[in-house]
């Protein structure tokens, strides 16, 4: 399960289908980068991923969450997610300037559906 990438165009300016048509045309990633800050691309700062499936219980799946500005690396299990996604606290782990906190949660919420779709607790 992997949800996000330090590097993906969050407002999708080169669509994929593009983006394929560019490479068959000889463009380089260096080129489909400049049309995408060209378009005024915004680029996530977060690296988002299913760290370790460490068992067969939603407490054993675990998140990193990991922010290009911070020197932090949290790997953050189910039960704290859930907790952190329904009452808040994302402070106290990144600090007060959390940048694109919106689409970072959104990021943990499609994490917590699918453990709660795949695993009965």
């Amino acid at each position: 399960m992997s949800y996000s990438r330090w590097s993906t165009d969050i407002k999708n300016t080169v669509p994929i289908e593009e983006e394929i048509e560019l490479y068959k045309q000889g463009k380089t990633f260096k080129d489909i980068k400049k049309l995408r800050e060209g378009r005024g691309a915004e680029l996530s700062q977060w690296y988002i991923f299913h760290h370790v499936d460490s068992g067969d219980t939603r407490d054993t799946q675990n998140l990193a969450v990991w922010c290009v500005k911070g020197d932090d690396t949290p790997t953050l299990d189910y039960a704290m997610l859930r907790n952190l996604y329904d009452n808040g606290g994302w402070e106290e782990i990144y600090g007060e300037d959390i940048p694109q906190l919106e689409y970072m949660r959104s990021k943990v919420k499609l994490f917590l559906d699918k453990v709660e779709e795949e695993y009965d607790d």
